[in-house]
């Protein structure tokens, strides 16, 4: 990524003419820059699934590199100049960092108009633009999961690392500042002991809390004032990863090393300590990418592929890597191989490019080799096109020599905001070309209308009154997010019976009785549910949950997933042996199928049709469990209690999403309202069974 200074990447230079000759122009690294080589061909492999599950790491070695080159490069200038130019740092990493990445932002979100989805994608691009623009991609991400499958559609999640990393050169400049100010002091010697401890205890401080928010992620989520959070998606392995308070101790290794390095000449001769040490740090870079320690690495952690301990060894080694090349290590010349280095030249512009690259490849063609080889291709090539005749004369100078970069910032921060409101704006316009219903209509259910009559609320637990003219009885919709896409078919039926309708839905909170294992976290809430059911007396209760997500997706831990799926179905059996104690009649509405396939990715201006899914290719065991569901309830009631939807979207062999040519899923696993009143009659029906003696 961004390559920090002129130290270790370019050798000696004035800028523009200015009378800034760094110290650092000493001699050039040439190892720092095939590091850099090493960790973006680690990221990009990663992205590219090309066999390096732990490639991420790439970026931890990153911000280690940043650390060392931004603080070595900015004591060496304090030290020649006698203060800190806190404009021209500042200006540097404008110019440097600027051009490339409002290039890529800019042609990315207009090049998602043709290659992604209106539903979702779109917004989520435009979303990031104006992030980008303001380095607070990280910020915009944390409630989401890097590695899920939705981060697949979006172009500009990259940009994530970059904001991380200005956010610590934003701060770097007051922190100069304070120590050379106290430096100023006579006791120069306490003075630095006071600053050394300081800073060894922020280093500390941000990894003790990314261990614990990484590795102890249930025992967190546990905690008071962390529950409420987890449930808006607000994750602390997710605040962990993108966080810059967690991320701190990775730039402060960095930082270290160049207050040790800081105070020597590079040695002309080799060490034994040296090699040593060089051995040390590859060793743990090895460690860490080859999961070694994912066969003990007990994490509690919900997001997949986040290695406390392969995190911390990157950082070990990286830092081992620095300190021993410049002393002269054998690593020096191992990573000053030309085409290594060059692409150390060009790493920031190779990290930008390849993310979105590879999204709208697999977003038009798919997921396969070919795609694998144009993507590297073309990412190289645009790369080194970008470089060569954009950042590289732009840092030099040599492109817009009379600007200030406070119209740079102000121009993209213009740009993005422009593009932003055009995106959504076309995002609707295409949304309705396509299939005719706009992105917002997809996903918006009869739940999130205003009340128009009474609300009723117990507790947490609220829902409004939907009445016909006339009704006699009242009929209950209980569950999860499933519940909520139901809703629209399941209000239209209650109406045309003459009942009055109401439904308590929360998504992730699946309807229980309260000491189920699966709803620990939304306890509280279900008392509230069960409550309003006593007092409102329905004569009955519609139960959608969506079982598998809790069954063989998150699941319970340390249980097998057989024994998970007897213990969802004997949860799921106390449920409607409460009802029949209260002598109220249950129906349990099972999920729609789940395809592997998510609906808002699928249709673009480039792809308009979507294709089916074969039904065998399906999660055959939500299926299962479904009948595990059903043999549960019916020895409580009798079949009429259970209604399975598979038939009105499934053949024999065959699942399809869309219907009539009307898209009937929101997303991979949930009714579109279009969809919810597609079943409608089904959901009628069976209430009409249900009231039948």
């Amino acid at each position: 990524m961004d390559r920090a200074s002129d130290y270790g990447s370019e050798g000696c230079r004035f800028d523009s003419g200015r009378a800034h000759h760094y110290a650092c122009c000493v001699h050039q690294r040439l190892d720092i820059q095939g590091l850099r080589a090493i960790a973006v061909i680690l990221v990009i492999a990663f992205h590219y699934n090309l066999g390096l599950p732990q490639g991420y790491l790439g970026v931890d070695m990153f911000f280690v590199i940043s650390g060392y080159v931004i603080s070595l490069s900015t004591i060496r200038n304090v030290r020649s100049e006698k203060r800190f130019n806190w404009q021209y740092f500042y200006r540097r990493r404008v110019r440097r960092l600027l051009p490339g990445a409002a290039i890529v932002a800019i042609l990315s979100s207009l090049f998602a108009l043709l290659a992604l989805s209106p539903f979702g994608p779109q917004q989520k691009t435009a979303t990031m633009l104006m992030s980008v623009a303001t380095y607070s991609t990280n910020f915009a991400l944390m409630k989401s999961n890097y590695y899920a499958l939705d981060s697949a559609s979006n172009p500009l999640l990259h940009f994530w690392s970059l904001a991380v990393e200005e956010q610590f050169y934003f701060l770097w400049g007051p922190v100069v500042f304070a120590v050379v100010a106290i430096n100023a002091r006579r006791n120069r010697l306490s003075t630095q002991v006071a600053l050394i401890v300081c800073g060894v205890s922020v280093a500390v401080l941000s990894l003790a809390l990314f261990v614990l928010l990484s590795r102890y992620e249930v025992t967190v989520i546990s905690w008071r004032g962390f529950r409420g959070r987890a449930q808006d998606g607000f994750l602390p392995s997710s605040f962990a990863f993108y966080s810059p308070f967690t991320r701190g101790w990775e730039f402060m290794a960095g930082v270290g090393i160049a207050l040790v390095d800081s105070r020597i000449l590079r040695k002309n001769s080799r060490t034994a300590l040296a090699h040593c040490i060089a051995m040390l740090g590859l060793a743990l870079m090895v460690l860490g990418i080859s999961n070694c320690f994912g066969v003990w690495d007990s994490s509690t952690s919900l997001t997949p592929g986040l290695s406390t301990w392969a995190v911390i060894s990157a950082v070990l080694g990286t830092s081992a890597l620095l300190w021993a090349g410049n002393r002269q290590a054998f690593t020096n010349s191992l990573f000053a191989f030309r085409p290594l280095t060059y692409m150390g030249d060009i790493s920031y512009t190779l990290y930008l490019w390849h993310w979105p690259i590879w999204v709208f490849g697999i977003a038009i063609y798919g997921t396969n080799n070919w795609v694998v080889s144009i993507g590297l291709l073309l990412t190289l090539l645009f790369s080194a096109v970008q470089y060569h005749l954009v950042e590289d004369p732009f840092r030099k100078g040599h492109l817009y020599p009379q600007g200030t970069v406070t119209k740079l910032v102000v121009s993209f921060l213009v740009v993005a905001s422009v593009l932003m409101v055009g995106l959504n704006f076309s995002a609707s316009k295409i949304g309705v070309k396509l299939i005719g219903t706009t992105p917002e209509q997809l996903i918006r259910h009869v739940t999130d209308e205003p009340c128009s009559a009474q609300r009723v609320t117990f507790g947490d637990a609220s829902t409004c009154r939907y009445r016909p003219k006339k009704f006699d009885s009242l009929v209950i919709l209980v569950g999860d997010s499933t519940a909520k896409s139901l809703s629209d078919g399941f209000v239209t039926a209650t109406l045309n019976l003459g009942l009055e309708a109401m439904v308590f839905q929360q998504s992730g909170c699946p309807f229980q009785v309260s000491d189920s294992p699966f709803s620990q976290f939304c306890k509280s809430r279900n008392n509230d549910v069960w409550s309003a059911i006593r007092t409102l007396k329905p004569v009955a209760v519609v139960v959608s949950n969506l079982n598998y997500l809790y069954v063989d997706d998150i699941g319970l831990p340390g249980v097998p997933i057989g024994s998970t799926r007897v213990a969802w179905a004997n949860e799921t059996q106390k449920v409607f042996a409460q009802l029949q104690k209260l002598k109220i009649e249950g129906l349990l509405v099972q999920p729609v199928p789940e395809f592997a396939s998510d609906v808002r990715y699928e249709v673009t201006i480039l792809k308009p049709h979507v294709n089916g899914e074969d039904r065998t290719l399906l999660n055959r065991g939500n299926e299962f469990l479904n009948g595990m569901e059903t043999n549960a309830v019916m020895k409580v009631f009798d079949d009429r209690s259970i209604l399975n939807l598979y038939r009105q979207f499934c053949t024999s062999g065959f699942c399809s999403q869309v219907k009539n040519g009307k898209f009937m899923y929101e997303d991979g696993s949930h009714l579109s309202s279009v969809g919810s009143m597609a079943v409608a009659p089904e959901v009628e029906q069976a209430l009409r069974l249900l009231f039948q003696n």
